[in-house]
């Protein structure tokens, strides 16, 4: 018995090995994903501004296609009241465990209040904290992200306006 483990031992580490590798790459296929922080993001009439973070963060090995990044929100009947298509294209090789955070900033006032409200009524004369508690005081809203590529992580955070 000895010797026949002997004789054959090369190939049963060979074997082993090549299924442990198998195994290795199979489990380790390059993957992203995405997340919110703050989640909720909170905004309330004395705080019409709020930095948000997302993080990247990679698991296995090999190339991603990354074609673009859509940030949406959405309103509490799931309609857009704002979007932005970020345009990527590239092809990054992923290695497990990188972590990259983006920080930016929502700004009621600048942007957002516009789609909410469209073509509604003359609003010139009204300010941005008259125009957040007509038209947002008390909704819930999502932040939504997408990346589109060879995978599509998405993430989503609430957005409660108190």
């Amino acid at each position: 018995m000895g010797e026949l483990i002997r004789r054959h031992s090369k190939k049963l580490v060979l074997i082993v090995g090549m299924l442990a590798f198998v195994f290795i790459l199979v489990g380790c296929s390059a993957n992203i994903s995405l997340s919110i922080d703050p989640n909720p993001i909170r905004f309330d009439e004395d705080n019409l501004e709020q930095e948000v973070t997302v993080t990247v963060r990679t698991s296995g090995i090999g190339s991603v296609d990354i074609d673009y990044m859509d940030v949406l929100i959405l309103d509490d009947e799931d309609e857009e009241v704002y979007s932005d298509r970020i345009e990527i294209n590239e092809s990054p090789f992923v290695v497990p465990g990188v972590e990259v955070q983006e920080d930016f900033e929502i700004d009621i006032c600048e942007g957002l209040i516009d789609g909410v409200i469209g073509d509604e009524e003359d609003i010139e004369n009204l300010t941005c904290k008259e125009l957040y508690n007509r038209y947002l005081s008390g909704d819930e809203y999502k932040l939504r992200i997408m990346v589109q590529g060879s995978i599509s992580p998405t993430a989503e955070a609430d957005i409660i306006f108190d």
